[in-house]
């Protein structure tokens, strides 16, 4: 604040320019503080509108194949956009891998199953793509803070 109040001598179309480029780097960091304060998953990062159109096949691609077997690969070639790229966007915006978003979205479709009664545990653990009940149960209860029978119960 001191360099703007009573800056060096300069010339006259210098001190200008001078003040002009204090008075930006006062706003820069105004707003990176302001930032800062609010809650992000981007770390920052802002997706260009082709970026979300991106991220929108991807996430309707896995939407409409989450009963057959992806790959990140595959996704990406629908979406439009490289592998690293598309892992790169669901970290950006998501938070989270593509894998992890696929097997997120596998096990929600799996507990909507059970609290509606329309499937049995063993097929709630296919639902979400696991072969092995037990790995089921793990994960669904890390995810949903219960197990798949107490979710399967009526109330």
């Amino acid at each position: 604040m001191g360099q703007i109040l009573s800056p060096s001598p300069l010339v006259p179309e210098l001190r200008n320019l001078y003040l002009e480029g204090r008075a930006v780097e006062i706003v820069a960091e105004s707003l990176a503080v302001a930032m800062q304060a609010e809650p992000r998953i981007d770390d920052g990062a802002i997706l260009t509108h082709k970026d979300r159109i991106k991220l929108q096949r991807a996430v309707d691609v896995i939407a409409a194949n989450l009963v057959v077997p992806l790959t990140v690969e595959m996704i990406a070639r629908e979406a439009g956009v490289s592998a690293s790229g598309l892992q790169k966007l669901f970290r950006q915006s998501v938070g989270l891998s593509v894998f992890e978003y696929v097997r997120q979205q596998r096990l929600e479709r799996a507990f909507t199953a059970l609290r509606a009664e329309e499937v049995t545990v063993s097929e709630a653990s296919l639902i979400a793509g696991y072969s092995n009940p037990a790995n089921f149960a793990t994960a669904f209860r890390k995810r949903f803070g219960r197990t798949p029978r107490q979710a399967a119960r009526p109330g």
